[in-house]
This record gives C-alpha cells, sequence and structure tokens, in this order.
C-alpha cells in the first residue's frame, strides 16, 4: 500500500484544474474542524485519536523566543543553538505504522519529519507575519525551494518503493500547503498540484492500492472545512473524519492486502 498524504491539497482545485490523476476512482471530501493545525490533524490521522486530544500536544512556535522578555543577545542564540525538534507521536502512541509491518514512513508529519524540512520550515515560518508581505519575486524563490525539496521526497518514495520490502510506504509532502499560502492560484501553486498529479502514474507500476489524504484544503490561503481523499479501487467506504484512516488503513492491509 502507498500513502501519499498531501498537506492542504484543495478537492475544489483539483477539480478546477482537472487533475484526474489525483481523482483516481474513487474520492471525496471529509469534514475537517479548522480549529486544529496540521500537526494536530496528522496526529490523529497516524493514531486514530480524535484531533482535540493533541491540541496541547506538540505544537512548536519558534516566535515564542519573541514573546518573552529575553535580552537580544539570548534570543540570537536561542535561534542559532536551541536544536529543533519536530513534533511527533513516535513511540507515545500506536500508529497504523506500529501495527501494519513491515512499514516505511518518510518524512512523515507529527512522526518522523526530514530535519531539512523542520529548518526549513522553521527559518521560512508562516508564523511570521513578513512573510506574507514579501515580495511576488522573493515568494516565487520560496517556492522553488519546496518544488526542488519536494523532487527529492519522491525520489526517496521511488528508492523505498524499489527495494521491494515493505508492505506499507507512506510519505508526507508539504509543498502544497506552503505555496498556498503564500501564492494561492497562481500558476506555482497550480504546478505544486500538477507534480502530484503526474506522480500518480509513475506509481502504477508497482500495483499497489494507491491512498492519497490531504488534512485540509485551502481556499484564498486559509485552511478550509473538509480533506480530501482519493483510491485508485472502486469503494463504497467514506471517512467522516481524519482518525477514521487509521482504522481503514489497518482493516485493508490485514483483510485484503495479505
Amino acid at each position: 500500500m502507498i500513502i501519499l498524504c498531501i498537506d492542504g491539497l484543495e478537492y475544489e482545485l483539483v477539480l478546477k484544474w482537472d487533475l484526474r490523476n489525483l481523482l483516481q476512482e474513487t474520492y471525496g471530501t471529509y469534514p475537517v474542524d479548522t480549529r486544529y493545525n496540521s500537526i494536530q490533524l496528522w496526529s490523529s490521522f497516524l493514531t486514530g485519536y480524535p484531533p482535540y486530544m493533541f491540541e496541547r500536544y506538540f505544537v512548536v512556535r519558534p516566535f515564542n523566543l519573541h514573546k518573552r522578555r529575553i535580552p537580544n543577545f539570548l534570543k540570537a542564540i536561542g535561534r542559532k543553538f536551541i536544536p529543533l525538534k519536530s513534533p511527533s507521536v513516535r513511540g507515545r502512541y500506536e500508529t497504523f505504522l506500529d501495527v501494519v509491518k513491515p512499514s516505511k514512513a518518510i518524512n512523515m508529519f507529527a512522526y518522523n519529519e526530514d530535519r531539512y524540512q523542520l529548518r526549513l520550515r522553521y527559518r521560512y515560518s508562516l508564523l511570521k507575519s513578513n512573510i506574507i508581505r514579501y515580495s511576488i519575486s522573493k515568494r516565487k524563490t520560496l517556492a522553488w525551494i519546496w518544488i526542488k525539496w519536494t523532487r527529492s521526497l519522491i525520489d526517496k518514495l521511488f528508492k523505498a518503493l524499489d527495494e521491494n520490502q515493505y508492505k506499507l510506504v507512506l510519505i508526507h509532502f508539504y509543498h502544497t500547503d506552503y505555496i498556498g499560502h503564500i501564492l494561492y492560484g497562481s500558476s506555482l501553486h497550480r504546478k505544486s498540484y500538477e507534480i502530484m498529479d503526474n506522480l500518480i502514474p509513475r506509481l502504477e507500476k508497482y500495483n499497489q492500492l494507491i491512498l492519497v489524504v490531504s488534512d485540509h484544503g485551502m481556499k484564498d490561503g486559509v485552511h478550509t472545512d473538509h480533506g480530501f481523499y482519493s483510491l485508485n479501487t472502486s469503494i463504497e467506504w467514506k471517512p467522516l473524519s481524519i482518525s477514521d484512516f487509521h482504522n481503514f488503513i489497518i482493516e485493508v492491509n490485514e483483510k485484503y492486502l495479505e
């Protein structure tokens, strides 16, 4: 089984841009509470627990250094030397990755996010209000940085699949969300989707069940109240929450993918 976790992928834009590969055979949306951020939502996806369980759990806000009354030189030291640690439920909660074995997770939010991506998110944090005020040229440069990183992740995905030793391979992509926030509706935003759409046909040769999931959608650079999902097989199952994917993934692997 291959799971593509595509952050912020919006169903309406998939339709608008006619990205039929992403729709696969079965597709739809499910409700999302916009009070929760991506870390909380993906934690729910992995564990099967509702998002509210993670309301105070693993929320990283680097800008907190600026909120405290700390001398400027200490702020600088903190930003430079405090080791960044990605929020993770790994080893703290049982996830479907602990049940479906052997499995491989690549750059998964709330699990094993790559350190390079964490530093990238920290350096160009969307929590910094001035990011959205950058010039179009600078925002485009940021978008290309994320696209380049995404292409390297795709290489890691194919490497894992070519090893042919995993029952489940999971990968998380963040570029769609980030670019959607800084360049919503632009040609680069569309390109971030097209990269994912073009990936699907390349995965068909592995003859695996492919699940595409987004934690929320996006409109005008703001999170929407629904996520997207699709499967490359006809199925009547429909999620009512992001937490529903946990049991579904386990059951599919136990009953149909042995």
